[in-house]
C-alpha cells in the first residue's frame, strides 16, 4: 500500500459524511476572477438529494461544508505575482488534509473562548 494511505488522518466515522460531501460538492464552485466558495444552494441540493430533510441536519452540513472550504481555500491560495490561484488538496494529499483539520480544530478552539 502506499505510505500516504498508511499515514493518513484517522476521521471518526460520524464525519465521513460531511468529508465526502465536501469533496463532491469542490466541483461546483464558481469560477471567475478567482474560484469562490461552494454555494449553498449545491449544498442544500446534495443534502436533499441524499435525504437530509431536517433544517437541523442541513444547517451542521452547511457549517461543516463551509468549514471545510474556508480552510480548503486558505490552504490552496499561493500569490504568483498579482494573482492567486486555487491548488486543490487532494483527499490523498496527506499534509494538506492534515493542515485542513488543524486548522478547523484551531479555529473551534479559538471560537470556544
Amino acid at each position: 500500500m502506499p505510505a500516504a494511505y498508511l499515514d493518513r488522518p484517522l476521521l471518526d466515522p460520524h464525519l465521513q459524511l460531511y468529508w465526502d460531501a465536501f469533496w463532491e460538492l469542490t466541483s461546483d464552485r464558481p469560477v471567475g476572477m478567482s474560484v469562490g466558495p461552494i454555494p449553498f444552494s449545491s449544498i442544500a441540493r446534495w443534502a436533499q438529494c441524499y435525504g437530509m430533510s431536517a433544517v437541523d441536519n442541513l444547517e451542521r452540513l452547511r457549517v461543516i461544508v463551509r468549514a471545510l472550504d474556508g480552510e480548503s481555500l486558505k490552504h490552496g491560495r499561493t500569490k504568483s505575482g498579482r494573482e492567486e490561484r486555487l491548488v486543490e488538496v487532494a483527499a490523498d494529499d496527506v499534509a494538506g488534509v492534515r493542515y485542513v483539520f488543524q486548522g478547523l480544530t484551531a479555529r473551534a478552539l479559538r471560537n470556544r473562548t
